[in-house]
C-alpha cells in the first residue's frame, strides 16, 4: 500500500495547491493541516481495496442520470474510521462526454 499511500498524498497536494480551482469540502482529501478536507496522511490502508470497472448506482429520482455508470478504477478504504473512497475515471483512449465527470461526480457524492 506504499504507492497508494503516495498516490493519495500527491492528489491531495495537487488539490490543496489549486484551492481556488477545486471546491473545498469537508469531504475532500488535503495536504497539511489548514482549510477543509480530509488529511491524506489519516488514512491506515490496513483494509483497502482497489477495484477495476466500479458500479456507481443510479441517482435516485435523477433524470439526468441514464443508465448505469462504471468508473474505471476505485480506491477504498473499508475502516469505518476512514471512510476512504478515491475515483479514478481513466481517459487515456478516449474522450469525455458531455457532463460525464460532472456525473460521475453527483453519483460518488450521492
Amino acid at each position: 500500500m506504499k504507492f497508494a499511500k503516495k498516490f493519495l498524498e500527491m492528489v491531495a497536494q495537487l488539490r490543496t495547491k489549486n484551492a481556488l480551482k477545486y471546491a473545498r469540502k469537508m469531504t475532500l482529501l488535503k495536504f497539511g493541516k489548514e482549510g477543509k478536507g480530509v488529511s491524506s496522511k489519516r488514512f491506515s490502508l490496513k483494509n483497502a481495496a482497489v477495484i477495476r470497472e466500479f458500479y456507481l448506482a443510479k441517482a435516485i429520482g435523477n433524470s439526468d442520470m441514464k443508465g448505469p455508470r462504471y468508473c474505471d478504477v476505485v480506491l477504498l478504504d473499508l475502516d469505518t474510521s476512514d471512510g476512504l473512497m478515491l475515483v479514478i475515471e481513466n481517459k487515456l483512449f478516449s474522450t469525455n462526454y458531455p457532463n460525464q465527470l460532472e456525473t460521475y461526480y453527483d453519483l460518488v457524492e450521492t
